[in-house]
């Protein structure tokens, strides 16, 4: 059992067959986080120009 982002994972089995789904987990994690911030930097510097929509 663990907690991960405010979710409770259950694992079944033993210490050994919880330690790899959860590193697994976290790898993919990480993966992801980095995929989001490369996007976030390529739209950050992005040379189309942004519409400004005038707010009311």
């Amino acid at each position: 059992m663990d907690v991960i982002m405010k979710k409770l994972v259950y694992y079944t089995g033993n210490y050994t067959t919880h330690v790899r789904p959860k590193q697994e987990n976290e790898v993919n994690q990480m993966k992801a986080y980095h995929r989001q911030q490369e996007e976030i930097a390529h739209i950050k510097n992005s040379s189309l120009p942004l519409v400004h929509m005038p707010t009311s």
